[in-house]
């Protein structure tokens, strides 16, 4: 064996002895396994922040009857910006549980190509995800409402960066009736 050989094989075996320096993640959006869709965890490596997130996560609207849209927004505060998203809406149970099954659906708010839907727990487009990992200040998609009534929690997980995410934060909750009271005319 030459030394060109073995000091070729030891920096290898250094090498690989080495703590991997990288973070695995899903630039082009959250793969769409039942683990991400029920946690809304990505899969990084690193566990999410605990720190508040400097990220307004807002909707046009919190009442709506079903299949209605509502525009959902997360906007970086103070000029921060993040690379990617994952969001869902979930109904609301007695003593403010959550159904772990996504409901309503998604779609973009333009053409834009930056999202994609995820099918989770078997319903078409209930969450969505970032296609790209651009920075963004700003971006905004739709929820269509589900027909069933009630109150809905929209969540949403916001990555910063491979090792700087916050998970499952809420946005206001939005209710789904059947009639939205109509305005006081004359008064």
């Amino acid at each position: 064996m030459t030394a060109t050989v073995f000091h070729t094989i030891i920096f290898l075996v250094i090498l690989l002895l080495q703590k991997p320096r990288f973070i695995a993640g899903c630039g082009y959006g959250a793969p769409q396994v039942p683990k991400v869709c029920q946690t809304m965890t990505p899969n990084h490596g690193v566990p999410g922040q605990t720190t508040p997130i400097p990220y307004s996560l807002t909707v046009d609207q919190v009442k709506v009857k079903p299949g209605e849209e509502v525009v959902l927004t997360i906007r970086g505060a103070g000029g921060e910006a993040f690379k990617g998203f994952l969001i869902q809406g979930r109904m609301k149970r007695s003593g403010n549980l959550l159904s772990p099954i996504p409901a309503g659906s998604f779609k973009p708010l333009n053409t834009s190509k930056d999202c994609k839907p995820l099918n989770c727990n078997g319903n078409q487009a209930s969450t969505v995800t970032h296609s790209h990992p651009r920075e963004k200040m700003e971006y905004s998609v739709i929820w269509v409402a589900p027909e069933t009534v009630g109150s809905y929690q929209l969540l949403g997980t916001v990555v910063k960066s491979g090792d700087t995410f916050w998970v499952a934060k809420p946005f206001p909750v939005v209710e789904v009736v059947y009639c939205t009271a109509p305005p006081n005319e004359g008064q």
